[in-house]
């Protein structure tokens, strides 16, 4: 920790699913919000989803081209469901 904060570094980071998953629990550990990470959130790190609380829409992608498997957290961190994909395919889930 820095200060009363804390702070992350990284240079030259090369874009891949494995290092996207990487910077984003960074942003949230040095936000102090290690928790929050897990609210409408995709296990697996080659998916990817994003929630619209206006229509209660969630989406859910897998970026691979091999079939995958993720659990999604809701908006408190909860595991609440279990779904699967076929390869570069997307589902919208009503919430």
């Amino acid at each position: 920790q820095y200060g009363r904060g804390r702070a992350v570094y990284i240079a030259g980071l090369p874009f891949s699913l494995s290092n996207a998953r990487l910077l984003h629990r960074a942003i949230f550990w040095s936000a102090g919000r290690e928790k929050d990470m897990y609210k409408w959130f995709s296990s697996n790190i080659n998916t990817d989803c994003a929630y619209w609380p206006e229509n209660g829409e969630l989406v859910v992608v897998n970026s691979v081209g091999t079939k995958q498997k993720t659990v999604l957290y809701d908006g408190e961190g909860n595991e609440f469901k279990e779904i699967e994909l076929e390869p570069y395919e997307s589902k919208w889930i009503s919430v």
